[in-house]
């Protein structure tokens, strides 16, 4: 039920409130009225969305609205299609409601999220601008505009477009799943004062609310008049799609919020490449070690790379390239320039599509500790696995993405404006992105602990980077934008002129969590070989710090792990040797110098231990991640699976499941479609579970019943090549359903 301790309403409002079960309400009216207020931005603003998401999860779409809607469509001749939110979707986040910058766009009456006819045209326009369409044909679908200036203007001179623009509603009955989003400012300080962007700062979560990748809408246009032809109504839906494939709609978009995939019209409509204004770099994002990747709920859901997360990595990288030789007002002022700011937008829009499941597992300190504990204390007090993941569970149960996960990353690029009005031309700006991605993945990590190696990541496409390209181009930017060089000696952030690294060291480690293990064991030792009153410099907060034991300052330490060629992990170390703000200063020695022994230390650990290969295998100590990723995937289930190009000595039919855990032959391989082609998606029932290579499946024939809690079989083809989001339609459905 409702709380109405705090609600400032009649009484016999109250009563009828008070009876109301929080989660039958209609969304819209929980998030802008029957929310009590909330002053901060903490658990409580959280616990406060988390109800609206619930409440809209229970509703549904009145089927005689979506009918009355449909009817109205058909009676306009209206040219109606769909599209799938690829990416979280945040819209109206400024809109007045009871939590400040958190709310979304909501239906008035039926309170499901729509997308307003006005966005979308805007939209449109917005990228049939950019694509430097025809002037007269952009004015005949969106009407033309008042000239800049002013001055006297006839009202005869203005027109409205032939092209009616709908509201775009959900393609479902049931309401689009929204969820409690995240975004955390690491830097308050640095954006709103202009003092250095430090490590010692408190982060300031502020969550809001998204739609959920996965959500269908329908999208309409109509003729405004009899004479609208064809033609403009087609143009109009490939504007539509080319503004919701490539710029994203609503906000966040620089983050890779927005982005829409799976088009599909009734006619056949080619959607509109990037903008010529824009160029764009694709690589695949490769995990190498355990990620503890996180959202709003810390859950096994969004244990997933988040956008928003690999930006502000990328900010932070791209600042150790320039802040060494600006202040921090002119570091700030150059920044924006490529990264935006709430004044203007960014040059630099990044979007992340994982690659295939992401395969997670809850972390487990004590079975950690019973697998390690044996080969890696060497005089640590745990094994060197817990010890680097020290806190995930502190609180709750944290899960991790196994290493091998992959995302598709892109960056699209515009020209960028520094200060004084410079212009800063697309390709500098994409060599200065692809910098900042390249220091991330050769030095740090994402996701929590990733100064200590986990979250590490390999990129591809950046081969003919290295460190000095990064320094020569970045002062190529910075004496292209005219910014007045100074050198900074006492440095309150971190810089790569002031940095102390450690060689890479190649090992033969082939398995993620001996790795992580070894490298926790040599990080031990390290640690003791550094007095304890000096230990501050090493990160806060610390036992035994006395007067800043609960002050906050982020490890200067960053490792990295990555693999070469033929499987075996590589270790890199780097530190930042900086100056502490005046109120730690006291309590914290000069850092170099314990960083320096700290370093040797470590090496020497690393070394040490570099030849002794561990389990084989690639996963082969990761039993408790291992167990749950393949636990439903026991005989006489029904899982989705790939058919594979190689055949077996019969000429039948190889699948693997879509998670990579298992594969083998299709015993009745003449079953299958004979129009079947490998790559394509169907759902197999398991006969024998043996592995990846050795186990058996079955393809459930037109009338086989899959067993209880299944589903049926069904065949899905790969986008481009007749399936959803392709260029043939709809899927073809193979088996029962």
């Amino acid at each position: 039920m409702i709380s109405t301790d705090d609600l400032k309403l009649p009484q016999t409002t109250i009563e009828i409130v008070g009876r109301t079960d929080a989660y039958q309400v209609n969304p819209g009216l929980l998030m802008d009225k029957l929310t009590p207020c909330v002053v901060g931005m903490g658990d409580e603003a959280r616990q406060r969305l988390r109800c609206v998401c619930k409440a809209a999860e229970a509703s549904r779409m009145p089927e005689e609205a979506r009918q009355r809607r449909a009817a109205m469509l058909e009676g306009l001749g209206a040219l109606r299609w769909t599209a799938e939110t690829a990416a979280p979707m945040a819209l109206h986040l400024s809109r007045a409601t009871i939590v400040e910058n958190a709310a979304i766009c909501m239906h008035p009456v039926f309170g499901f999220v729509y997308l307003p006819g006005s966005g979308i045209k805007g939209l449109a326009r917005a990228f049939a601008t950019m694509s430097g369409a025809d002037k007269a044909t952009v004015e005949a679908v969106f009407g033309n505009e008042r000239p800049e200036g002013g001055g006297e203007q006839n009202p005869e001179d203005f027109f409205a477009g032939k092209v009616v623009f709908h509201e775009a509603w959900p393609a479902d009955a049931q309401t689009p799943r929204i969820h409690v989003d995240i975004t955390t400012v690491h830097h308050r300080e640095y954006y709103q004062e202009g003092k250095p962007p430090g490590d010692w700062e408190e982060p300031n979560p502020v969550p809001f609310l998204a739609l959920s990748p996965g959500v269908g809408f329908e999208f309409a246009v109509s003729r405004r008049t009899s004479d609208c032809p064809d033609e403009l109504l087609h143009r109009a839906v490939q504007w539509v799609n080319g503004g919701l494939l490539h710029l994203g709609f609503g906000a966040k978009t620089a983050q890779g919020y927005g982005r829409f995939h799976k088009f599909e019209t009734p006619v056949k409509l080619e959607t509109p490449p990037l903008p010529k204004r824009y160029v764009q770099f694709e690589t695949k994002l490769k995990l190498v070690t355990l990620g503890f990747f996180a959202g709003a709920d810390q859950g096994q859901d969004d244990c997933d790379l988040r956008p928003a997360t690999l930006r502000g990595l990328l900010r932070w990288w791209w600042r150790t390239m320039h802040a060494a030789r600006l202040d921090p007002k002119d570091l700030l002022a150059l920044e924006s320039a490529l990264w935006g700011d709430t004044e203007k937008g960014s040059a630099i829009e990044v979007s992340v599509r994982k690659l295939g499941q992401i395969k997670t597992a809850p972390f487990n300190r004590k079975e950690f500790e019973r697998q390690f504990v044996d080969r890696a204390r060497r005089g640590g007090p745990v094994s060197g696995l817990a010890y680097l993941s020290y806190g995930m569970a502190e609180q709750k149960t944290r899960h991790f993405a196994l290493p091998n996960s992959q995302w598709a990353v892109s960056f699209s690029i515009r020209d960028g404006i520094a200060p004084k009005d410079v212009p800063i031309p697309r390709e500098q700006v994409l060599e200065q992105a692809k910098a900042a991605l390249w220091l991330l993945v050769t030095y740090g990590a994402a996701g929590s602990k990733s100064r200590n190696g986990y979250g590490s990541m390999m990129a591809d496409g950046l081969t003919d980077f290295d460190l000095d390209r990064c320094k020569k181009s970045a002062q190529s930017l910075r004496r292209l934008a005219g910014m007045r060089e100074q050198e900074q000696t006492r440095l309150m952030s971190a810089a790569l002129e002031h940095r102390i690294e450690m060689p890479a060291i190649d090992t033969e480690w082939r398995d993620p969590l001996h790795a992580m293990n070894e490298i926790g064991a040599a990080y031990q030792l390290a640690i003791a070989s550094v007095q304890k009153a000096e230990r501050a410099a090493l990160g806060l907060p610390r036992r035994g710090a006395g007067v800043l034991a609960n002050k906050r300052l982020a490890s200067p330490m960053h490792i990295h792990l990555d693999q070469t060629d033929g499987g075996k992990y590589r270790v890199r170390a780097i530190a930042f040797v900086m100056q502490p703000p005046p109120e730690l200063q006291r309590g914290i020695p000069s850092s170099k110098s314990v960083l320096e022994r700290f370093l040797k230390r470590f090496e020497e650990g690393i070394t040490a231990s570099r030849e002794k290969p561990g389990p084989s295998g690639a996963t082969s100590a990761l039993q408790p991640a291992r167990m749950a990723v393949s636990a439903a995937h026991n005989a006489g289930d029904v899982v989705p699976c790939r058919l594979l190009e190689e055949k077996t000595k019969k000429g039948g039919w190889r699948a693997e499941t879509i998670d990579g855990s298992m594969g083998g032959a299709i015993i009745n391989s003449a079953d299958v479609p004979a129009d079947a082609k490998p790559g394509e998606e169907l759902r197999l029932k398991v006969r024998q579970a043996k592995g990846k290579s050795d186990s058996q499946f079955e393809f459930l024939r037109e009338g086989d019943a899959p067993p209880q809690g299944g589903a049926g079989s069904g065949k899905k083809k790969p986008e481009g090549k007749g399936g959803k989001g392709g260029k043939g339609g709809k899927n073809k459905q193979r088996g029962p359903r």
